[in-house]
């Protein structure tokens, strides 16, 4: 006897048995399946977290922090005054194009959160002065949503030419406290303006 592909005569599991017929036609749904979908806890609009301005969970829960962690109240507080600062600085305007600032404006660290905290044990910094660095003005650029969301996806990277004085500088004091070049190296990881996409 010739068995369709697949299947064999023994008793493994794709066995032909009276307790293990061949499938015909359509499974029908289990009845976990026909049963709609209830919510356990009703759906709650959440305020905007005062550093990014977004109401995702997720980002706010996030910020500031590493692995997930909640900010503290006073980590929210330095968030806060760290945008206020930085977009003051800016002029009212986008760092990249020069625009005036939108409601939807952002603040950018030139050197990523997540570098700072891998850095923090070399740096030999408590977690009272990683904090300082994180929310330091000097490593801020204000812009709007979109050329921060452009930067962020690849689309079109910030290039070099809006890296400010004190973007340097913040690198400077950086490379001073670590013994090596690493920040500054790491600011020249963005763009010339000829190599924008």
């Amino acid at each position: 006897m010739t068995l369709p592909r697949g299947m064999s005569s023994g008793r493994g599991r794709g066995a032909l048995s009276k307790a293990n017929p061949p499938r015909t036609g359509a499974a029908e749904p289990s009845k976990a399946a026909r049963k709609p979908l209830e919510r356990r806890k009703p759906l709650v609009q959440r305020e905007a977290h005062p550093a990014s301005g977004t109401t995702f969970k997720r980002k706010a829960a996030r910020a500031g922090t590493r692995s997930g962690h909640r900010m503290t109240d006073a980590q929210r507080d330095l968030a806060a005054a760290w945008r206020h600062r930085v977009i003051m600085d800016s002029g009212g305007r986008d760092a990249v194009t020069g625009d005036g600032l939108l409601h939807d404006a952002q603040v950018h660290h030139v050197i990523p959160q997540t570098v700072l905290w891998s850095m923090r044990r070399r740096l030999g910094l408590t977690a009272d002065e990683l904090q300082v660095l994180l929310w330091d003005p000097d490593n801020g650029m204000a812009l709007n949503r979109r050329t921060h969301e452009r930067h962020e996806n690849g689309t079109e990277p910030i290039p070099r030419s809006a890296l400010r004085d004190r973007h340097w500088g913040f690198a400077r004091r950086l490379d001073a406290m670590a013994g090596t070049e690493w920040a500054t190296a790491r600011l020249e990881r963005y763009p010339k303006e000829a190599d924008r996409g």
